[in-house]
């Protein structure tokens, strides 16, 4: 699984940089990558963050998150949601010449026929 997610990465992203740690001085986290498409330039930026759960859980019809996020089920979908769009929010804010234009958890699960890519929408962070 791991070397199909390698040979696709090879072919569509440039590194710009593995383990990126952003801050804003309160809060902090790592983000697994940060690249760049072979045909974007480097003020345009994808997000990647490697997950291998068991299972991606997208709904759940019994709870939901805390507020502010209390529109949000409580799922690790959703939290994945919140933690890569703080990744983006914290970097932007630090690196505003440059944008996150899109971001993704590449989920990687020994059981799994092949690496499942999902993309993460943008969505307002309202704890920063």
């Amino acid at each position: 699984i791991a070397d199909q997610f390698i040979e696709y990465y090879r072919d569509t992203f440039d590194l710009v940089v593995a383990e990126l740690i952003v801050s804003n001085g309160k809060i902090a986290g790592q983000a697994d990558n940060l690249s760049k498409r072979k045909e974007s330039d480097i003020y345009n930026l994808s997000l990647l963050d490697w997950k291998t759960d068991r299972e991606i859980k997208f709904d759940n019809p019994y709870d939901n998150l805390t507020e502010p996020y209390s529109n949000m089920p409580d799922t690790n979908y959703s939290k994945y949601q919140l933690q890569l769009n703080t990744y983006k929010k914290l970097f932007e804010n630090k690196y505003q010449d440059h944008k996150i234009n899109e971001m993704f958890i590449n989920w990687i699960y020994e059981e799994n026929d092949e690496f499942k890519l999902i993309e993460i929408p943008e969505i307002e962070i309202k704890h920063l």
